[in-house]
């Protein structure tokens, strides 16, 4: 299953991914991440891609996240800076922003993954659910 707030985004995805779609394979629902609990679905996996800065309150949708992910879920946090002349630095405080966030979740085993991509990396901070709540 795959969400997105935005029009744009939810139309190009559901072309990109028409044929796994149609074999009900995909499922797309354009809506925000914070309306995911009123599916009344868990999930062991989640991502997001540069969504974090789209988010009113990242602290909060990362919050419900955690509720609707399974006890020892994973969730992958990507980050690519877009900025005009982004640095190293840029890619390393919002690892460090997002790491903070989702410690302050709730979520445990955060660590850091980069991506080398050019003009710069892309950072995936993934964090788990803890099992014990």
């Amino acid at each position: 299953m795959g969400i997105d707030h935005s029009e744009v985004m939810w139309r190009l995805a559901s072309k990109r991914n028409r044929a796994a779609i149609e074999l009900g394979k995909v499922e797309l629902l354009r809506q925000s991440a914070r309306d995911l609990a009123e599916l009344g679905m868990s999930f062991d996996k989640a991502f997001t891609v540069n969504c974090l800065m789209f988010w009113p309150d990242p602290l909060e949708t990362l919050r419900d996240l955690r509720q609707i992910l399974e006890p020892g879920a994973t969730l992958a946090v990507t980050h690519q800076s877009r900025k005009s002349g982004a640095a190293a630095s840029d890619v390393a405080a919002a690892e460090d922003e997002i790491r903070e966030l989702l410690v302050a979740a709730g979520f445990d085993r955060v660590r850091v993954e980069r991506l080398p991509l050019e003009p710069i990396p892309a950072s995936c901070v993934l964090a788990r659910r803890p099992t014990s709540s």
